[in-house]
């Protein structure tokens, strides 16, 4: 039997009719459980309503994310495969082994599957364009594509929220090629194993070769701090932490590539308001 929900609007704090046959559209600014500047800079398509009809909640449009180092266009490859150093496990890994194809089909890769409890249900696809941009337009083309996917194989057996976002400016760094792009930023990362001591970590990102990365010291460590050498396959979680030098190159990048794809760019308007909202905020 399949069950109907009847889930929250976060929007207008009102209830969507249960009885409804047909999933409404609706723009809303989605807010991450990150930080307030990444829910500005981010972009979010989360869907609600009846059990795999999935109605959408979209945010409002604000720049996305990237980072330093090489561009994500020299790095990475179109592939269905799982090239990622930091996987999900049991659902969430059947979730992203059936979705990832889809995906790779419209020419985008998946940064990670997450599975919440929030508003009963929460499943969250994070990901990007290949050359690592993501908008809204992107989120709604990657549901499209995989949610046909999560209708035929019925993966998950009970309601649930459906969530594409961008990894946003604090991004999960899942992949080798992620801390090449990101290198000379500051992130935080987790080890499965016990490593100089410790199994977390926060540092500047710094050379990588194909098996390990080295972490550099942080700005306030001061001059006694040591690199360290971090193996990747012993990582269990890493994460860009927000800085400005971040938030002003992430707004770069995102211009190049709309610019790459022949995009018209963000209204400077949105761009001000975006900074307003981060300030006031």
């Amino acid at each position: 039997m399949r069950r109907r929900s009847a889930p929250q609007d976060e929007g207008k704090g009102k209830r969507a009719n249960p009885q409804r046959k047909k999933s409404a559209v609706h723009r809303h600014l989605h807010h991450f459980p990150l930080s307030p500047i990444s829910d500005i800079y981010s972009w979010s398509l989360t869907k609600s309503g009846p059990t795999r009809t999935r109605s959408f909640l979209l945010p409002k449009p604000k720049p996305a994310k990237e980072g330093k180092g090489h561009h994500l266009n020299d790095l990475a490859a179109p592939a269905a495969t799982d090239d990622r150093i930091i996987r999900e496990s049991g659902l969430e890994a059947r979730i992203y082994a059936a979705l990832a194809p889809a995906a790779a089909d419209v020419d985008m890769r998946l940064v990670r599957i997450k599975i919440s409890s929030r508003n009963g249900m929460t499943l969250q696809i994070m990901a990007e364009r290949f050359d690592g941009s993501m908008d809204v337009t992107g989120c709604e083309v990657l549901s499209n594509a995989i949610s046909p996917v999560l209708d035929v194989e019925e993966i998950i057996e009970r309601a649930y929220h459906l969530e594409v976002s961008s990894p946003g400016i604090d991004r999960p760094l899942t992949r080798a090629a992620d801390f090449v792009n990101w290198a000379g930023y500051l992130a935080k990362l987790q080890t499965g194993t016990v490593i100089a001591g410790r199994k977390r970590f926060t540092g500047v990102i710094g050379p990588s070769t194909e098996t390990a990365l080295t972490l550099l010291p942080a700005p306030d460590e001061g001059g006694g701090a040591e690199p360290v050498e971090l193996p990747f396959e012993a990582l269990t979680d890493a994460y860009l932490v927000l800085t400005d030098e971040l938030i002003s190159e992430a707004l770069k990048r995102d211009k190049l590539a709309r610019k790459e794809r022949g995009e018209t760019e963000i209204e400077s308007t949105e761009v001000d308001a975006a900074n307003d909202n981060e300030i006031s905020g």
